[in-house]
């Protein structure tokens, strides 16, 4: 049985290209992973029903918190910012005081966060294999005491998120 459930936040897009062939096999073992991308979701978002969407209500309701995995990225066919769902997501969450943790692959992804200011002032934790986003994050003035943690090996992200969400 999981210790921690999480929603993972971010673009179906991106998550079937990236975040499934890196991250995805590293968790259920103690964190069970809701990643909204498995549900029946339209490539037209416009065509998603209603149910879907109050299921990832109620995901992020039942979670002990957030997993952000959000990138620029060009949508499907529409004009408009990206992102827009993955940041209510982020933003539902923080409102039920659930903690949001990023989830960083290099720094140019990092700084994509500084750039959406509501959105990296209001993150709990930074995770990334980069070594380089924790440095530049301790320096920056954009962040007040940022938690930043460096993985040595993606396989270990399940264990790091769990020790973090066991912390006082």
């Amino acid at each position: 049985m999981s210790k921690y459930s999480l929603y993972l936040a971010g673009s179906i897009k991106i998550w079937k290209e990236q975040f499934v062939p890196k991250y995805s096999k590293h968790f259920n073992n103690t964190i069970a992973l809701n990643e909204p991308g498995t549900l029946d979701v339209p490539a037209d978002h416009t065509q998603i029903s209603p149910f879907v969407t109050k299921r990832c209500v109620d995901e992020i309701k039942a979670a002990d918190a957030v997993l952000s995995y959000m990138k620029p990225y060009a949508t499907v066919g529409k004009e408009g910012v990206p992102g827009v769902d993955s940041s209510w997501e982020c933003g539902f969450a923080c409102g039920l005081n659930k903690p949001v943790i990023a989830l960083i692959d290099d720094l140019e992804h990092f700084l994509y966060f500084e750039d959406q200011w509501m959105l990296s002032h209001n993150k709990s934790a930074f995770i990334s294999l980069d070594p380089k986003v924790r440095e530049y994050a301790l320096e920056s003035s954009h962040y007040t005491d940022p938690v930043v943690i460096t993985l040595t090996d993606v396989a270990e992200i399940e264990t790091v998120i769990a020790q973090y969400l066991d912390a006082p």
